[in-house]
């Protein structure tokens, strides 16, 4: 359990270093468009050049059928999830976003419950609610209003990104070699390989631009490593638990943005007063005591 949360927080970070990267991306005024095909195509040329390494070497015997179903969803959900998301950040810096990606619990946990019947327990519901009002209330400073079509956009980037993480930790559920990182490695190279090749038609639909292409490289890199090591976390733990150990991604990324300023290596402007300090400060022994809360309750 242990070795699934340190994983999780690594993640988180990579994750809110990916934030960062893309909205960097878009602020030279390049599309959400672009970034998810370029960015599509880049990770699954790094992911086919580690499959054959890291392939699955058997799937559980009688699951061939199940596996596809669950990887077709992960090719469906994630690509529509990614535009989404990089629509959001439009509307919504990357250190608020990581904050609201917290309700994902949610969806998660609203899904295990009454679509795929795994109840959780009161304990872990507990743990779930003060994780999300932790994760919410770490950027509200009581003024804050997004425009309606930012929220669709991250209502539906929740809404995929939730059946993802449920996609990939069926799947390296299924291949079980006794090996946690080779079968994430295997799992993660083995999608994002397929997505990248699904990706290849829609170049059609926007202008090739060698520069831009160049510029999506660090968000790639960094977001293919950040769900290598969240299906392992997911593998380790469970996809309620892992995202309740995610729900970190708030205080992460505000520290990365405010470090990346001081370097004067960001554009963002992250006026932080000490009473949202303070607030912050208590979300993140929110999200503590809901680690351990879940971890405590947790049969995984």
């Amino acid at each position: 359990m242990i070795l699934g949360i340190v994983i999780g927080l690594a993640s988180a970070v990579m994750q809110s270093g990916s934030y960062i990267l893309s909205r960097s991306f878009m602020a030279k005024n390049y599309s959400a468009k672009a970034l998810t095909i370029y960015s599509q195509l880049i990770m699954g040329v790094l992911a086919l050049a580690a499959l054959p390494f890291a392939y699955p070497e058997r799937i559980t015997d009688g699951t061939s059928g199940e596996f596809f179903l669950w990887t077709l969803l992960w090719l469906t959900v994630i690509p529509i999830g990614q535009f989404c998301f990089f629509r959001t950040l439009r509307e919504i810096e990357p250190t608020k976003i990581a904050s609201l990606l917290g309700l994902k619990i949610i969806v998660l946990a609203l899904i295990f419950v009454f679509v795929l019947r795994n109840p959780l327990s009161a304990r872990q519901w507990f743990a779930v609610l003060i994780s999300t009002a932790a994760a919410v209330g770490m950027n509200w400073s009581g003024g804050n209003k997004f425009a309606g079509k930012g929220l669709l956009y991250l209502a539906i980037t929740l809404i995929c990104f939730a059946l993802a993480d449920i996609a990939e930790t069926r799947l390296v559920r299924m291949i079980n070699s006794g090996d946690l990182l080779h079968d994430s490695i295997a799992i993660s190279a083995l999608c994002y390989g397929l997505l990248g090749i699904i990706t290849i038609p829609a170049l059609r639909f926007i202008k090739f631009d060698v520069i831009q292409l160049r510029a999506a490289i660090p968000y790639s890199v960094t977001w293919l490593l950040a769900m290598t090591a969240l299906i392992a976390c997911f593998a380790e733990l469970n996809t309620v638990f892992g995202n309740v150990v995610q729900a970190s991604r708030g205080v992460i990324a505000i520290g990365l943005e405010l470090t990346l300023l001081s370097l004067g290596l960001s554009n963002e402007r992250v006026l932080v007063s000490p009473q949202m300090w303070i607030r912050r400060i208590l979300a993140a022994l929110l999200m503590a005591a809901a680690i351990v809360i879940f971890s405590l309750s947790s049969s995984y």
